[in-house]
């Protein structure tokens, strides 16, 4: 992994946890009641989240958004936010056409929802 990757990395978890963070209060969630609600055992692993400190796996970031009554793709910087060619959507886009993307996309929002309950 190139430092480039390493930054771009460490950009989106911090803007994933942020966006934790904010939803998070804005549904009146302590830490310590996120951290039970998706089976962590101290709030102290959620903060390393919402700072940035620590990666997360897709499954537990699918039972957040669920718990946070949003959708999973809240999480992830959009182009309005960044506008870099680096970002992770702008190469997905690069890699593969809109309509791989958007079925890409649609299919895991699907899984996600019967997987973990929400429902639209």
């Amino acid at each position: 992994m190139n430092l480039e990757n390493i930054n771009d990395d460490i950009h989106i978890r911090k803007y994933a946890g942020r966006r934790i963070k904010e939803f998070r209060l804005a549904k009146g969630l302590s830490q310590e009641n996120l951290a039970k609600a998706i089976h962590y055992e101290t709030s102290q692993a959620i903060a390393h989240l919402e700072n940035g400190d620590r990666g997360i796996k897709v499954e537990v970031l699918a039972k957040i958004a669920a718990i946070l009554d949003t959708s999973i793709d809240e999480f992830f910087p959009n182009s309005k936010t960044t506008p870099s060619t680096n970002s992770f959507a702008f190469k997905m886009r690069s890699e593969k056409n809109d309509k791989e993307v958007e079925k890409s996309l649609n299919d895991f929002a699907a899984l996600a929802r019967k997987k973990f309950g929400k429902k639209n």
